[in-house]
Parts: C-alpha cells; sequence; structure tokens
C-alpha cells in the first residue's frame, strides 16, 4: 500500500504490484510488460483511405461549423 501511495494511486494499485511482486519472487525472469508508449500510431496513417475521408470532411465543414 506504501509504494501505491508513493505513486500516487488508488489501492487497487497496491493488490496489482503485490500480484508482480510473487510473481517476480517465483521467477526473477519473468518481469512485466510495459505498453506505455506503444500506441504511438494513429488510425490516420494505418488507414489512407480512412485519412483521406477525414481531411475531405473537415475540407467541407469548412473553419467555424
Amino acid at each position: 500500500m506504501a509504494v501505491a501511495k508513493s505513486l500516487k494511486k488508488k489501492p487497487w494499485n497496491a493488490r496489482v504490484i503485490q500480484g508482480w511482486v510473487c510473481t517476480f519472487i517465483k521467477d526473477p525472469d519473468d518481469l512485466p510488460h510495459n505498453n506505455y508508449g506503444t500506441w504511438n500510431e494513429t488510425a490516420l496513417k494505418k488507414d489512407n483511405t480512412f485519412a483521406q475521408e477525414v481531411h475531405m470532411h473537415l475540407q467541407s465543414v469548412g473553419k467555424y461549423e
């Protein structure tokens, strides 16, 4: 609970951290994977057709509509 508080997290995060610690104690090579920063690509970059449709819509709407 102290670790969760020091990270300014809610109490349920203490259980998540506890699970990570227990897993690490059982197998030190089994580290949790952090997905932070892996979602850097937008749908506009993945799908050119969608990007074109969005651009066309924005151009048709006008500046303040």
